[in-house]
């Protein structure tokens, strides 16, 4: 059964239990009156309307009508939508699935659209895409915000910023609006730096002019609004001689303006100090006053500065305060089924990644073999002491090496780029790499080589290379299928892009293997 399908039977069964109130539509011509409600679908000029009277659907010209939102609703229930999930804002199918929830349910004629959120927070563009559809929902429909105190304590973040696009916000005694979310509900043994680097990256600051923007269009405050994505600004409530209070960033704060109290000092990565670490790049820790440096808002501090509206302590509150008091709630399906599907992806990612890197490493110590192999075919086979110097082959590949948390990327130049040293690299695998950069970038080393009749190995470490490729290969091309369908469930430190690069280079690897 589609979406659109749970949508219509929802409808019919709800409508169907008490007569519905409607928007009322008067054209300004003739002065008939119907009652109904509009949706976001239309054609050129018109718009498709539903009238109550008739319990059809046309297409109208709305610049002929007079539109009244009527207080009493229309159809008698409230379409509910959870934004509860940390993936929602981290998947961009998942964002999608939600927005389209919002839209479609907007287009029942319900009395309102409401937005459950309890979220760490997650990426800019999705952020900004979900923004767009609730915007473009309160123009035929009214969005309500319902920031919850759930696992993650609230909205934080880029979720915070969904709570400024509706027309609405209402917040419970327990929950809290943040530019970080508190470090609960982290698993998989994430931590806490990669929490924070995940649901409220340093690049969400790019996206804070489109949220001060959006907030100044709810007459909400736009430097919290800012301040909620970008952690580095620091903001003062001040009052100047005049006796006027108002909030400004610290460092903009005139002669004239005294600080009252202080929302936040910001917080910047630069900050951050490095920790003792045997790795050439340093690990970063986050201070353990974090959350008291960046924007936090308890309820009470986020009504009285105007990023909320009131704090309720249920579901039936809110019906109460949007006058719909006898509405039910009809929660809107799919979203959850994105969910899991994107879980079940990403879990399966890590296994294609953790196979890839088994493959890679595999392929370099084949490699090696190989080029030893060759090597004594090339010379005399005795017993001798040498000193060998070997550069790397124009040919050498690049390749990203994934070990565990670790993600390090050789160039086809030569250079290595490491994305991230939480964990120490395995011994085995850590001597491997060093003799994989003295390959690369051309090492003297002074050793003694026994060699024998070297024609039976050579075709066995090439038959074996050629099979482990050819695995590579497969492995890749799944990764990036899955990884394109499903965009945001990669690790930040690995890209579509650098899997693509790595399949090209073991392909031509593979092909003058054919050749060697």
């Amino acid at each position: 059964m589609t979406r659109k399908s749970l949508w219509v039977l929802l409808v019919v069964a709800i409508a169907g239990l008490v007569p519905a109130a409607a928007d009322t539509f008067k054209n300004k011509k003739t002065g008939e009156i119907f009652y109904g409600f509009r949706t976001q679908k239309s054609t050129a000029s018109k718009t498709l309307v539903f009238n109550d009277s008739t319990k059809k659907s046309d297409l109208l010209d709305l610049r002929e009508y007079e539109i009244t939102m009527d207080d009493n609703g229309r159809r008698p229930y409230v379409v509910l939508v959870s934004i509860t999930d940390a993936e929602a804002l981290l998947s961009e199918t998942v964002a999608r699935t939600i927005a389209d929830a919002i839209v479609h349910g907007s287009d029942t004629g319900p009395k309102f659209v409401l937005l459950k959120i309890d979220n760490p927070g997650g990426r800019g563009e999705y952020m900004k895409d979900l923004c767009s559809a609730i915007s473009k929902t309160t123009d035929n429909c009214k969005v309500v915000a319902y920031i919850i105190g759930g696992p993650f304590g609230g909205a934080h973040s880029a979720a915070a910023i969904l709570a400024m696009a509706c027309d609405k916000v209402f917040i419970a005694p327990t929950a809290s609006i943040s530019a970080i979310s508190p470090f609960v509900g982290i698993s998989g043994g994430q931590s806490n730096e990669n929490f924070v680097k995940d649901y409220s990256a340093d690049n969400l600051a790019s996206f804070s002019v489109f949220a001060a923007t959006l907030a100044e269009t709810h007459q909400r405050p736009a430097l919290l609004a800012k301040a909620l994505l970008d952690k580095k600004i620091a903001l003062v409530e001040v009052i100047d001689d005049k006796g006027k209070q108002s909030i400004v960033e610290k460092a903009l704060r005139q002669p004239t303006q005294t600080v009252v109290k202080t929302i936040c000092e910001g917080f910047s990565s630069s900050q951050e100090q490095p920790t003792a670490s045997s790795d050439k790049t340093p690990k970063t820790t986050l201070p353990p006053d974090i959350h008291n440096r960046v924007l936090n808002l308890t309820p009470t501090e986020a009504v009285r500065l105007k990023l909320a509206d009131k704090i309720v302590d249920s579901d039936q509150d809110i019906l109460a305060e949007m006058n719909a008091s006898d509405a039910q709630f009809a929660r809107a399906p799919g979203i959850d089924t994105a969910v899991k599907q994107f879980v079940v992806a990403r879990k399966n990612i890590r296994k294609n990644l953790s196979q890839i890197e088994f493959l890679e490493n595999r392929t370099a110590t084949l490699e090696e073999q190989l080029n030893t192999i060759e090597q004594q075919i090339r010379t005399t086979p005795t017993t001798r002491t040498q000193t060998r110097r070997e550069n790397r082959s124009p040919q050498q590949r690049g390749r990203v090496y994934l070990f565990g948390n670790r993600y390090a990327y050789s160039d086809s130049e030569g250079g290595t780029v490491v994305h991230s040293n939480e964990y120490p690299m395995p011994t085995d695998i850590e001597n491997r790499s060093d003799r994989i950069r003295n390959k690369l970038y051309g090492v003297t080393n002074s050793e003694t080589v026994t060699s024998s009749e070297p024609s039976v190995a050579v075709e066995k470490v090439k038959v074996e290379l050629s099979y482990v490729l050819t695995n590579l290969v497969a492995e890749y091309r799944q990764t990036i299928a899955s990884a394109k369908r499903w965009v945001g469930v990669l690790p930040t430190e690995v890209t579509v892009q650098t899997l693509e690069n790595n399949m090209n280079s073991a392909m031509a690897l593979a092909d003058n293997l054919r050749f060697r």
